[in-house]
């Protein structure tokens, strides 16, 4: 397992900085929601897993993991199949009947997991939250979600507010990091929630202006046209504090199959951090 840190450079900058701490390191951060097990899954899965080996994230937030037809190992054993890396990973069903889906959330981890946690959002959709080693004495905290893709922000904002709490409750000041399929565009009273819960857009925070869509892909196979998304509803966003800056977000999982076939009808966030260890 690896550690991804910057140049000897990049090291005594961070050295002589004012933080006045150690290494700066580099974090990167996937958001995706697979679409569970339809439309031809496992094909897309191994576009899937191709684009995961190319990126070689850190961190990856799930949604629409099909936990019924075991899915995270479908995925887990294309990426090591490809060379990539070796996951560690988190899940949780849907609560109450919408559990019955075999559908939920996770999270996989290139760090070892140290603890994790659970919490019911309402309407059965789940937040999931885990803390990391990255090295010895640096931890950072992810969080998971998928709201509700019906009522708008009148069912979406409460279930946002209750993830902040959630989050809130498991904040011991390391860098923390947020993805999800949120349902929600950037001017929703959903998202408002995130930034008024001290939550920051990385997309929007890395590229002032830009759409950066990622939903309204139409899987389909045999039919080269084309396409183009529509909306931005999946995020990865980052609680500011001193010792962490964004350093890039881009769309991913924007590449086809020669006929057509896309890894899922969302597209992907891939954000990469830059962290300061803490003091030695």
């Amino acid at each position: 397992m690896r550690a991804k840190t910057l140049t000897i450079a990049a090291l005594l900058v961070g050295c002589s900085s004012s933080q006045g701490t150690g290494a700066i390191r580099e974090i990167s951060v996937v958001s995706l929601n697979l679409r569970h097990d339809v439309d031809f899954w496992e094909e897309r899965f191994d576009l899937i897993a191709d684009e995961i080996v190319r990126l070689d994230p850190d961190v990856i937030g799930l949604q629409e993991i099909e936990i019924g037809a075991e899915q995270s190992e479908a995925l887990t054993e294309r990426i090591a199949a490809r060379g990539g890396p070796e996951y560690e990973v988190f899940e949780v069903l849907k609560f109450g009947l919408q559990g019955l889906s075999g559908e939920g959330v996770g999270v996989f981890s290139r760090y070892p997991i140290l603890e994790s946690d659970s919490v019911d959002l309402g309407n059965g959709r789940p937040g999931v939250f885990v803390r990391l080693s990255v090295a010895p004495g640096v931890r950072v905290e992810i969080y998971d979600t998928h709201l509700h893709n019906e009522g708008g922000d009148a069912v979406r904002r409460p279930q946002m507010e209750a993830m902040i709490a959630f989050a809130a409750e498991h904040d011991q000041g390391a860098p923390r990091f947020f993805t999800g399929d949120m349902n929600a565009d950037p001017e929703s009273a959903t998202i408002a929630a995130a930034i008024e819960g001290g939550w920051k857009d990385s997309f929007a925070e890395a590229n002032p202006g830009a759409v950066g869509a990622t939903s309204g892909i139409r899987l389909r196979k045999d039919d080269p046209t084309p396409q183009r998304a529509e909306r931005r509803i999946d995020y990865v966003f980052y609680e500011p504090q001193e010792g962490v800056r964004v350093k890039s977000s881009t769309v991913t999982f924007d590449r086809p199959r020669a006929d057509g076939l896309y890894p899922s009808d969302h597209l992907g966030v891939l954000s990469v951090f830059e962290i300061t260890d803490p003091a030695p």
